[in-house]
């Protein structure tokens, strides 16, 4: 209340400007992490070119590994698990703008592991993520199966706040069954608790860009390339992962936060896109752990051999075109001052 009795907006000015200002800040941070990675990568494969002592690493080679970090994180489920995060963190009252770049921190974190033992040398670590032994089935099985399960369990969360709108009622994750549902998903309750989740997600080693830089850093070891020229390659992968995965969550967070409150046509948009979050999560959830059982127990019928033969890559591009394209109307849209 002010002296004359009303109610003053200066508190609810200050406390918007506040918001602002530490959004902004957040975003600045989680550019600035991705910035470093791209400096580190490309500066030390420069430096060691520069100081001649690159032993044989070539400019093709640092592209190859960036290239593939932005295909990894095209795979659908990357895609679906940042989007269907994001949507419960907006779902949770928060403006979360560091779930892609937390993911793919710890997808990196496990590839960089990974490359440096090849690049080192340790025995056996080359054998096990290139596939065919007992290692490689038993990390590709947890992988899977974690994957799997964690975007089923996620889409499930989001379904209940969908039916929470389209109901009109309260946020589906502040009801009893929203609670319950999300009671697997207790732990993550921040961002940054995305980026164990990319972590798990990474111990299978079960795309063919991930595997393919591995081979390529132990093949180039071998031939004598210079070890600290090869650090530059995990890098590289990760700067360009994380590039796409940080664009994907930024971009996700805006659509969802535009859609959550207003209009009856935004209130339509957000079911429209809640939607699509869903059916990306359960679907692809229910893929890859369609195709574990179908390993497991060497199932041999139609159905499982046909979902298990989708190609999740190409399922994530079209996610990527079908959420970029709803993301750009959404901006084009509101810069020019209409309502959704």
């Amino acid at each position: 209340m002010n002296n004359y009795g009303g109610t003053s907006t200066i508190p609810f000015a200050r406390v918007e400007h506040r918001d602002a200002a530490a959004l902004r800040l957040r975003l600045g941070v989680t550019v600035g992490v991705v910035g470093v990675l791209h400096i580190v990568g490309f500066g030390l494969a420069f430096g060691a070119g520069c100081s001649g002592v690159s032993g044989g690493l070539t400019s093709a080679m640092v592209a190859t590994a960036y290239l593939a970090g932005l295909k990894h994180q095209a795979d659908a489920d990357h895609i679906s698990a940042i989007d269907n995060a994001t949507r419960k963190f907006v779902a949770d009252g928060r403006r979360p703008v560091s779930v892609g770049l937390a993911f793919s921190l710890g997808h990196s974190t496990i590839v960089a592991v990974a490359a440096l033992l090849v690049v080192l040398g340790v025995r056996g670590v080359d054998r096990a993520v290139a596939g065919g032994n007992s290692v490689a089935d038993v990390l590709g099985l947890a992988g899977s199966t974690i994957a799997g399960t964690f975007l089923v369990l996620i889409g499930v969360v989001n379904a209940v706040v969908l039916w929470s709108v389209v109901r009109g009622r309260a946020v589906g994750a502040q009801t009893f069954l929203g609670r319950l549902m999300a009671r697997p998903l207790s732990r993550i309750s921040h961002p940054r608790h995305m980026y164990v989740v990319g972590a798990l997600f990474g111990i299978g080693f079960d795309t063919a860009s991930l595997i393919g830089l591995l081979i390529f850093a132990g093949s180039s070891a071998a031939a004598g390339v210079a070890t600290m020229s090869l650090l530059s390659l995990p890098i590289c992968f990760a700067a360009g992962m994380t590039l796409g995965d940080t664009v994907n969550g930024i971009a996700m967070m805006r659509l969802y936060s535009s859609a959550s409150s207003g209009s009856r046509r935004r209130r339509n948009f957000n079911v429209l896109i809640t939607t699509m979050s869903v059916v990306s999560a359960l679907g692809i959830g229910g893929t890859i752990l369609t195709s574990v059982f179908r390993d497991e127990f060497a199932l041999q019928d139609p159905i499982t051999g046909f979902i298990s033969s989708l190609n999740l890559e190409y399922v994530g591009f079209a996610m990527i075109g079908v959420f970029g394209s709803m993301w750009i109307v959404t901006e084009l849209v509101a810069r020019r001052g209409r309502v959704i």
